[in-house]
């Protein structure tokens, strides 16, 4: 699976950047929930161009990353879909949520996501925000 990656460094040892066939793929680990509003990291995608943005957590205990969809449509991405995938066998145990969307036209837009208990009315957990940005 060497072939056809490409790493891009980054300054924490929870996030990085990893490039297959051509598609950008974000992951970050949950950290420690000392800062609720993380700084937003940014994406850059050109139009057309699929990407996803993956995030641990533990849904075995009820916590998973929700995506809060823009109020506004804003025509620069498309969601396509949202899959879990455990990190382990052991049960309630870690997992990767991974979020896959498009790049549909040049422009910006904040994608917002927060860790929390759906049924919980509590404030989130923590919170990850990024802003993708489109080119042609």
């Amino acid at each position: 699976m060497a072939t056809g990656m490409r790493s891009a460094g980054r300054t924490s040892s929870l996030e990085s950047d990893l490039y297959v066939h051509g598609i950008r793929w974000v992951w970050c680990a949950v950290g420690k929930p000392a800062e609720k509003h993380a700084v937003a990291e940014t994406v850059v995608a050109k139009a057309g161009q699929h990407f996803e943005i993956v995030l641990e957590g533990t849904p075995g205990s009820g916590f998973t990353w929700q995506w809060v969809r823009p109020v506004e449509k804003t025509g620069v991405v498309e969601e396509l879909g949202e899959d879990i995938e455990p990190s382990t066998t052991l049960a309630g145990g870690a997992a990767k949520q991974h979020f896959r969307f498009r790049a549909l036209a040049a422009g910006e837009v904040k994608l917002h996501f927060v860790y929390r208990r759906s049924w919980e009315s509590k404030a989130p957990l923590e919170e990850r925000e990024f802003v993708v940005k489109v080119g042609p």
